[in-house]
């Protein structure tokens, strides 16, 4: 049945990309007038539109998957300006619905070709989903247009379980543990806990990180286990101990030139994941607020 709905999904998406949007911008407000982002993009939905995180979701695992599995995966981190990704996740989380998808259209993203991201929210029977398709490649380089280019273009599925939007590649499972246990690595099963939907195992994967932090042998280790930690607490709604960690990290790889690649991208991402995570509550706090008590 998710294959079916999503199949539907991007021929939909691909039959956008071949003829004009529709003209119906999600997000109005004064900092999206003020910044023009390079390259153009347009958040899209047809329908009525939301105020606010309405699904109530733990904003740092939409953040999380959306921000790695779109801006990072595709290459737009490196384009965008900070503003624009706040304004981008906001616009997808807040105007999901089961009615219409919401799109994100990056202007000449590929010469004069547009990127079209598609995002909607599915119920397969009690469970509710998020389907994400696009009319690119895994890795960003190559736009399709055309239902026979279905099979090539990237998509991702999701589920909501309590609070939490969690790939559906990353739900725990009993011999996925266990290789993870075998594989004696205490980084990367602290991080199949943290992401596997599964919150009773939450507090294993923190013991697990302050052991690794401890008993590291070298401070690209440490720092490797940090920011991990630092995604832990996000996901736990700790921001003060995540920037804590995170300034530590800063702090280490501001002195050491020849840190590898992959440890100053993966900061530079938590760092971005722990500012928007954080804009994106004291907005629906801001919304709250403004919103009369009888709703």
């Amino acid at each position: 049945m998710k294959n079916i709905v999503l199949f539907a999904l991007v021929v939909n998406l691909l039959a956008c990309a071949a003829s004009p949007s529709p003209q119906i911008v999600a997000d109005n407000s004064q900092n999206h007038q003020l910044e023009r982002p390079t390259p153009g993009y347009k958040i899209l939905k047809e329908g009525e539109e939301q105020e606010g995180n309405w699904l109530r979701l733990n904003e740092f695992f939409t953040v999380h998957y959306l921000y790695t599995d779109i801006i990072y995966r595709l290459g737009l981190h490196r384009i965008l300006t900070l503003p624009d990704k706040i304004q981008i996740l906001a616009g997808l989380l807040y105007n999901l619905d089961f009615e219409n998808p919401v799109n994100l259209i990056v202007e000449d993203f590929q010469g004069s070709a547009n990127l079209v991201v598609s995002v909607q929210l599915v119920r397969i029977g009690d469970q509710l989903s998020v389907l994400l398709a696009t009319n690119t490649d895994r890795e960003g380089k190559e736009i399709f247009a055309g239902v026979q280019n279905i099979a090539k273009t990237y998509k991702r599925s999701y589920v909501i379980l309590e609070d939490q939007l969690i790939a559906l590649t990353d739900l725990y499972s009993e011999s996925r543990e266990a290789e993870l246990i075998e594989e004696n690595s205490a980084d990367n099963l602290a991080r199949f806990y943290i992401f596997d939907g599964n919150s009773s195992n939450d507090t294993v994967a923190e013991g697990l990180l302050i052991g690794s932090i401890r008993e590291a042998k070298t401070a690209a280790e440490r720092s490797r286990s940090q920011l991990t930690l630092c995604r832990y607490y996000l996901s736990q709604n700790r921001l003060v101990e995540a920037q804590v960690l995170l300034l530590a990290v800063g702090t280490h790889l501001s002195r050491d030139r020849s840190a590898e690649q992959t440890l100053v991208e993966t900061y530079s991402v938590t760092y971005e994941e722990l500012l928007i995570t954080n804009a994106l509550k004291e907005r629906e706090a801001r919304l709250q607020e403004s919103r009369p008590e009888s709703l």
